[in-house]
């Protein structure tokens, strides 16, 4: 039967997906982060919640490195996004990675706020790109 586009959608309930031949199904056009982090710099420091992090080492105020379980392909290889939660609500507030201190088996992040390196109690991260 033909549907028009102001049709009701089906809704799909299911426990399991596998392909045709049993195994797991394949997802194209699918891509995870390949790291996340929720770090906070002023209340221990204290790792929130990961994925793909082995560690995270404060480096100095307002900057922080984490060790991915898995590296990347290379340094080139990731694209690294980050968000700030700052305690206070100054413009000019941000978090970065630092690709020149950085490299596949470490990525080194920087929190700022008005131009000044801050101590954050929330830095969330997530990078993309190829493991090695």
């Amino acid at each position: 039967k033909r549907r028009d586009i102001g049709d009701a959608m089906s809704t799909l309930k299911a426990d399991t997906i596998q392909s045709t031949s049993g195994g797991a199904a394949t997802l194209t056009g699918q891509q995870a982060a390949k790291l996340t982090l929720h770090y906070d710099q002023v209340n221990g420091p204290t790792v929130l919640s990961s994925h793909n992090v082995t560690s995270v080492t404060d480096a100095a105020t307002g900057q922080w490195e984490a060790i991915p379980t898995s590296s990347f392909s290379s340094v080139d290889a990731i694209q690294c996004y980050s968000n700030s939660q700052p305690v206070s609500t100054n413009a000019g507030s941000a978090d970065y990675w630092r690709k020149g201190s950085s490299n596949a088996s470490k990525l080194h992040m920087r929190h700022f706020e008005n131009g000044t390196a801050t101590d954050s109690p929330s830095n969330t991260h997530a990078a993309h790109g190829d493991l090695a």
